[in-house]
């Protein structure tokens, strides 16, 4: 196990590992941790065996240290951080006006100390909304291991969906949380137009210049 996932890391610039064994086995997940990989969360009812539904460990290796979750401390440098990436902390959507720094969220450090990437989310009754998310050096894995991130914590918390919105003109996100099991469920015909209202600096046009006018609502549905 370590020889392969030392190929994957290493040849194959893997960031992170995920693997899902079965939780009777307790030799394979023995043999997994010892290769490095940590324990997330269960997965009940989660893989088919033997005429049955069979709860599942899911379990990742990477460098979780990494990953910190926002706490009171860090919340004046995150404020910073979002006025110098977006002129404001503030955001304003459909579901409601947010200060990322004042939300839960987790984000994460390279080994200079320099945030490379974070999230910001809230929770509902029987959902977990993704406020922000934003990476500062993509195509290294850091954008889905954050999302993985908000999803185990909504899963823990035995809520039904993750859901988020994002504006018409970012076919980038609509790329990325689409190929992550996220299902376009709703559009909100004019809402950013309305947001410019309170939020004047929001512009007119976006990526690839295109206008801007309308949420897209994304949902993931846990099984």
């Amino acid at each position: 196990m370590t020889t392969i996932v030392d190929y994957l890391v290493k040849k194959e610039k893997a960031t992170f590992v995920v693997m899902d064994p079965q939780a009777w086995n307790r030799r394979a997940i023995a043999c997994y941790e010892s290769a490095g990989f940590k324990k997330l969360c269960m997965l009940k009812q989660h893989e088919w065996h033997e005429g049955a539904m069979r709860d599942c460990q899911l379990m990742v290796y990477d460098d979780a240290s990494s990953i910190i979750p926002i706490k009171d401390k860090d919340r004046t440098y995150i404020k910073k951080l979002f006025e110098k990436s977006w002129g404001s902390d503030v955001m304003v959507i459909s579901s409601g006006i947010y200060h990322c720094n004042e939300l839960d969220g987790f984000f994460v450090k390279n080994n200079g100390g320099e945030v490379e990437g974070i999230i910001t989310y809230v929770f509902h009754d029987d959902e977990c909304e993704i406020i922000s998310l934003d990476s500062f050096n993509e195509g290294m894995g850091i954008a889905t291991r954050l999302l993985m991130e908000v999803e185990i914590a909504a899963f823990r918390k035995g809520l039904e969906k993750v859901t988020l919105l994002t504006t018409n003109d970012n076919l980038h996100a609509l790329k990325f949380y689409q190929k992550r099991g996220y299902r376009i469920t709703d559009v909100h015909s004019g809402a950013v137009d309305e947001a410019r209202n309170i939020k004047k600096e929001i512009p007119e046009k976006g990526y690839h210049d295109i206008p801007i006018h309308d949420e897209l609502l994304l949902t993931k549905r846990f099984k």
